[in-house]
């Protein structure tokens, strides 16, 4: 009898557990629909760090990705954006037969930032291919512009699987710029609301993984809670005076991981991989001496190391005056239509006996 009451006792015990534990769920559910109501309802003033933001997406070309590891992308059929989100032209998925399929992957520079979608190195290039053609190989060349502004070499590789393979290159370059080991911020606009995303961080910040993804692109609470935690424990210590160098050396190790896995991808697809860096002037522009040649000198040695072959636009872009190539007086990043036409050329010359 007494054995019988403890049993009883304890199934109870258990049961109550149960039912406070489901209570608690439900509140926290119930607590969670009650202030995403509120927040849908009213329109909650940004931080100061998203209202002064300088690389605010006004036009809204680029929107969340449902990818998590891509974070956000080209918004489809917006401005000259095509309709698989690419800045370039139309082509169709399925390669045609007799044609040479080249990749391109990079950031804003391979996007073409501040020049025309025709003046982008990638259309100088495949203009150059094509025009000199003798179709004895192949009767047209194709070079897919997969340049998004702010990708870092980790979203080259998801992009790399995700997309580009889809279009069954037979060539890929990575067009490298000397942040791509780091994280990027961006800016850009969902449902009329300013949302600052990195790229890098987005593990430190529990976003890896589909659920969490899901409800920062679907709830106005948990977008807030974010901001709040990325205001907190990333830009109160994020200081844009520090020395790019020193983020660099930071995060290397596992851009030249991303890089290998690339060059794995690669060779299970019998892609043959080109990688091209384009340097920073920046310190030149403030007579201040190149900080970057140890990356350099490391991105020449992985390429050899595993047979890729490589352009370093250092040595060519110092013979001109820095006004003559990039896009702005404050600018020594972005190429203007000139310093297209030089990348454009200089790839052309190493690509030229493909065809």
């Amino acid at each position: 009898m007494e054995r019988n009451k403890k049993q009883f006792m304890k199934r109870e015990k258990k049961r109550s557990m149960m039912i406070n534990l489901l209570l608690l769920f439900l509140s926290i559910i119930i607590s969670f629909l009650i202030f995403e109501m509120v927040f849908r309802m009213i329109d909650f003033v940004d931080l100061p760090i998203y209202e002064n933001a300088t690389w605010l997406d006004t036009h809204e070309v680029y929107k969340l990705s449902k990818n998590s590891n891509l974070v956000w992308e080209l918004n489809p059929n917006k401005g000259d954006i095509n309709s698989y989100g690419m800045r370039d032209y139309e082509y169709k998925s399925i390669k045609p037969n007799n044609t040479l399929r080249i990749a391109v992957l990079g950031d804003s520079i391979t996007m073409g930032a501040f020049v025309k979608k025709e003046d982008i190195y990638d259309n100088v290039l495949e203009r150059m291919l094509n025009k000199n053609n003798n179709k004895k190989k192949y009767s047209k060349i194709d070079v897919l512009n997969f340049g998004v502004t702010g990708y870092n070499v980790f979203q080259y590789e998801e992009t790399l699987r995700t997309k580009a393979l889809n279009f069954n290159p037979d060539i890929v370059i990575i067009g490298f710029f000397l942040n791509d080991f780091i994280y990027t911020p961006i800016t850009l606009k969902k449902d009329n609301e300013t949302l600052l995303i990195i790229n890098y961080f987005q593990e430190n910040l529990f976003l890896n993984n589909k659920i969490s993804w899901f409800m920062f692109g679907h709830s106005k609470f948990f977008r807030f809670v974010y901001k709040r935690l990325t205001e907190r424990f990333i830009f109160n210590e994020w200081d844009g005076r520090t020395p790019l160098y020193s983020y660099l050396l930071r995060y290397r190790e596992e851009g030249f991981k991303s890089l290998t896995n690339i060059k794995e991808i690669a060779d299970k697809n019998n892609i043959k991989l080109i990688l091209i860096l384009f340097p920073d002037f920046i310190e030149k522009r403030n007579d201040i001496p190149y900080q970057y040649s140890v990356i350099h000198s490391e991105l020449e040695e992985f390429c050899q190391k595993n047979k890729i072959p490589y352009i370093d636009f250092l040595e060519i872009f110092e013979k001109y005056d820095l006004n003559e190539i990039y896009s702005m007086p404050h600018d020594a990043s972005h190429p203007n239509k000139k310093g297209h036409e030089i990348i454009g050329t200089k790839l052309y010359k190493l690509l030229r006996t493909e065809i």
